[in-house]
């Protein structure tokens, strides 16, 4: 599953609003690098078209509002870094079988004959 979001503007106003808020898709689970390559492109192509479009639908909705005081979208910040230890998942197939419960609840292995 991929989930593209590009967001354009700055500060003040931002993309995030309508079809601004990204992009879902499916990716190709066959191992097929150029597939995989070509949908991320295609959805995140999606994703800026769609932002663009909230940007300026957003700053249109925004002239037609008298707002005393406005609000930024983002507020300045320092930015946080936070890398943890990489994921490792490593599974034998009796592992597998033990924890899934075959056996319980009336499921039974067949045998091959």
């Amino acid at each position: 599953m991929l989930r593209a979001l590009v967001r354009i503007g700055d500060y003040k106003v931002d993309s995030y609003y309508g079809s601004g808020q990204g992009v879902s898709d499916i990716l190709p689970l066959d191992g097929d690098e150029l597939a995989l390559r070509h949908q991320i492109w295609l959805a995140t192509d999606q994703a800026y078209k769609g932002a663009g479009e909230a940007l300026s639908g957003k700053l249109s909705l925004l002239k037609q509002l008298n707002v005393e005081q406005p609000v930024d979208d983002f507020a300045k910040a320092e930015a946080v870094q936070s890398i943890g230890p990489i994921a490792k998942m490593s599974v034998e197939p009796g592992e597998v079988d033990q924890d899934a419960g075959i056996g319980d609840y009336g499921l039974q292995r067949r045998s091959a004959d």
